[in-house]
């Protein structure tokens, strides 16, 4: 398992040192949370995000549906929606969403 401090790393500047207080913190932070809310609220925010995608190409399809790029929107809609119904339902039958949004 990777350290809370990990990810900060990955962005951090190099020579500088964030303090002891701030680590204790910032791990005392994520611990509150419970990795089950935060699993859950990237999953939502995913399908969430997919669905928006899938709507905008949605709405690309009438743009375009005269020029030839009505099948693909409609098409790359229908896979963006579809990925996130499993996404969804993946999560939902695993205990991951659910009940408090």
């Amino acid at each position: 398992m990777q350290s809370p401090s990990t990810h900060v790393e990955a962005f951090a500047t190099d020579g500088i040192d964030t303090p002891p207080a701030f680590d204790r913190l910032r791990g005392e932070l994520h611990a509150a949370a419970g990795r089950d809310r935060i699993t859950n609220s990237r999953t939502r925010d995913t399908v969430a995000q997919l669905r928006t995608r899938a709507d905008f190409f949605r709405d690309a399809l009438h743009v375009y549906s005269g020029t030839g790029l009505g099948y693909w929107y409609a098409e790359l809609s229908t896979r963006l929606s579809q990925l996130a119904d499993e996404i969804e339902a993946d999560a939902s039958a695993n205990g991951i969403i659910g009940g408090e949004a």
